[in-house]
């Protein structure tokens, strides 16, 4: 699994390059659902998320830690255009959990929109 859970503490194990899916969903005024694949690398403290197609995902790069059993912050450390989503950035706070096979990151902005990144194993 590319992100193992620790059951004393909470540490983060990641490969090299890990394939995920990226759910964007929002339930504003217009329903919205749309999924890609994106490639996120780690270096040891290090990561590299890729980008999508209009900025879904915009992607990231920058470094990253886990805070506890079930957070982890991305720090991006990008200069980037005012033109789009700027919660499409891998930054910032996000939860994660364990959903069968799957390794779940994600950040729920609002009760209408949230942003997941889906890790199967391999």
């Amino acid at each position: 699994m590319p992100l193992a859970k620790s059951n004393n503490k909470a540490s983060l194990y990641l490969r090299a390059l890990i394939r995920a899916d990226f759910i964007y969903r929002s339930e504003g005024i217009i329903y919205q659902y749309r999924q890609v694949s994106v490639t996120l690398m780690f270096s040891g403290q290090n990561y590299t998320s890729s980008s999508g197609a209009n900025y879904y995902p915009a992607g990231g790069s920058g470094i990253y830690s886990a805070n506890n059993r079930d957070s982890i912050t991305f720090h991006d450390g990008n200069a980037w255009t005012a033109n789009f989503d700027w919660n499409l950035i891998l930054n910032g706070d996000y939860a994660y959990h364990y959903e069968g096979d799957s390794l779940v990151i994600n950040k729920d902005i609002t009760s209408l929109a949230s942003y997941e990144y889906r890790i199967k194993k391999n």
